[in-house]
């Protein structure tokens, strides 16, 4: 099993994964800081926009 990082929105996995999937949690994270900066921040307020890098696990084959 390879662990690999996603920016997952509002904290559900049923929701959108941004992008591509990264071996480091650290670059995922300045991703998601970065997406986050370009989305007005009185859209983010009213859509209530939050971000979290979550962990999955991918089988290698």
């Amino acid at each position: 099993m390879k662990k690999v990082y996603g920016v997952v929105w509002n904290g559900s996995s049923s929701h959108y994964v941004y992008g591509t999937l990264y071996t480091d949690k650290n670059k995922a994270q300045r991703i998601a800081e970065k997406t986050t900066a370009k989305i007005h921040w009185l859209r983010r307020r009213l859509l209530g926009l939050k971000y979290y890098v979550r962990e999955f696990e991918l089988e290698e084959e």
